[in-house]
């Protein structure tokens, strides 16, 4: 049994080690305030809808295509739904 618990604490100290020698990657998320063009008035669209932009839309607005599309895609199930956007 000491071999086992060994074992374990070996490979937990092995992956912090290798854990902190990595750095992950940050998903860049789109100011808001900063935002131009068809984002922007996605965003404000947002904003008056929810009172917020959430973070998963300030991560999709750095591609304006995707954020629409989620947008659209989210809309269209909410009237399938009968659900209001805040009800979501």
């Amino acid at each position: 049994m000491k071999y086992v618990e060994d074992w374990h604490a070996a490979c937990a100290r092995e992956l912090r080690r290798e854990l902190r020698s990595k750095k992950m990657n940050r998903i860049t998320q789109l100011d808001p305030v900063r935002a131009t063009g068809k984002t922007k008035q996605l965003f404000e669209a947002v904003q008056i809808k929810l009172g917020v932009v959430p973070n998963l839309f300030r991560v999709l607005g750095v591609a304006p295509a995707a954020l629409e599309g989620y947008l659209n895609t989210k809309l269209k199930l909410i009237s399938l739904s009968g659900w209001t956007l805040v009800e979501q």
